[in-house]
């Protein structure tokens, strides 16, 4: 992320096999939107997504929700979103 958006949410919902790679990206985007003061949410309602975050104890680092309605409202008490631009899909 050069320029910091407002928020950011990383939908996986039409991911259907995530790896160690796909966590560690995760918790690197997490930790860069620590840094700037960035709202982070990640939309993992799948189990393919949900084990291995779990499993390494990832989910709890991460805020994760069921759905893109529920992340985009998660991350809006942060600093309003008005666009959709900030939105990662397929990311992994």
């Amino acid at each position: 992320m050069a320029r910091a958006p407002a928020a950011l949410v990383v939908d996986l919902s039409p991911v259907t096999f995530f790896g160690a790679a796909g966590v560690n990206l995760l918790v690197q985007m997490r930790e860069q939107a620590d840094r700037r003061d960035v709202a982070f949410a990640v939309v993992a309602g799948q189990r393919a997504v949900l084990r291995p975050l779990r499993a390494t104890d990832t989910d709890r680092a991460l805020h994760c929700v069921p759905t893109l309605p529920e992340a985009m409202a998660a991350v809006r008490p942060h600093r309003p979103v008005t666009t959709e631009s900030n939105i990662v899909r397929h990311a992994v």
